[in-house]
């Protein structure tokens, strides 16, 4: 239960910290610190953040509506919405692992035929 008192408290803090306006948090105010903090690669990433704590405002891709506090800090809760972003994060980390190795892939196979064409030219 402390544990929880401590996490509401945080999401509060943090929440209030963030909102620059005080009307709740547009896609920009929290864009910007996850960020800086490492927990959010690109806007695209914090967007599908935002749809997944608020599906029915953000379902159709618009994104000029706001976060309410009650929907921030259901980030911090053990939940269904818990789950969903933590199979975001390992989607995302796949798809970035991915595009790695392949990138990997290309620039060995680049080396790779450079190097022919040069023993070939020998």
């Amino acid at each position: 239960y402390e544990q929880l008192l401590k996490d509401v408290q945080f999401s509060r803090d943090f929440f209030q910290m963030i909102d620059d306006d005080s009307n709740g948090l547009s896609l920009e105010e929290l864009t910007r610190p996850l960020i800086q903090l490492g927990l959010a690669p690109d806007m695209q990433f914090v967007k599908r953040i935002m749809k997944a704590l608020a599906p029915e405002k953000f379902l159709n891709g618009g994104y000029d509506q706001v976060l309410s506090m009650r929907e921030f800090s259901s980030l911090f809760k053990i939940d269904f919405v818990q789950k969903k972003l933590h199979g975001l994060i390992l989607q995302h980390l796949r798809q970035r692992d991915a595009n790695v190795e392949r990138h990997q892939n290309q620039r060995y196979l680049r080396n790779r035929i450079r190097r022919m064409k040069e023993d070939q030219e020998k």
